[in-house]
């Protein structure tokens, strides 16, 4: 079995983190129970990646896109003995989010994204390493307004309430 590599991705956009399911939730192509998001990489990393094993894929282009972008599945395990390491970082604090309030990272508008991503090799499927998170690093974009309550709803976070929806 080969080593299991690291792959730290910093200054991540908007753009860059995809598909977010850090609650689990059912979906099209996700079954429930199974967090995971995707990162977008060029098309130059992506082959590096994949000849070193990786398990990226390529999506469909878009109407307006002859190629379709390169993407790494990030899975999002709370189950194993080491869970991963998820902050969110607001104007006011940075908040430690666990296996019950990562679910809120799914809604919040990203500025930034810095990300540590374990590989871990399986033979299933042809073989390759699969993306398992490490850490997480997630900065939100506030505006005026959020900026200013944003204290408030971090707060809650740490009394295992759930935010109010206006």
């Amino acid at each position: 079995m080969p080593d299991n590599p690291t792959l730290v991705l910093k200054n991540l956009g908007p753009r860059d983190i995809l598909f977010r399911n850090f609650a689990g939730a059912p979906r099209e192509f996700n079954s429930e129970g199974d967090r995971n998001f995707c990162v977008k990489l060029s098309p130059e990393h992506a082959l590096q990646l994949k000849e070193k094993g990786w398990r990226v894929k390529q999506l469909k282009p878009r109407p307006d896109e002859e190629e379709g972008d390169w993407i790494l599945k990030v899975k999002v395990n709370f189950k194993s003995g080491r869970p991963p390491k998820c902050m969110l970082k607001t104007s006011n604090k940075t908040t430690i989010l666990d296996e019950d309030n990562v679910k809120f990272l799914d809604a919040v508008d990203v500025e930034r994204v810095d990300v540590v991503i374990n590989g871990w090799w399986s033979d299933m499927a042809e073989g390759g390493y699969s993306g398992f998170l490490k850490t997480i690093a997630l900065t939100a974009a506030e505006d005026e307004v959020e900026a200013m309550y944003m204290a408030d709803l971090t707060e809650s976070f740490e009394d295992d309430s759930e935010p109010v929806e206006a």
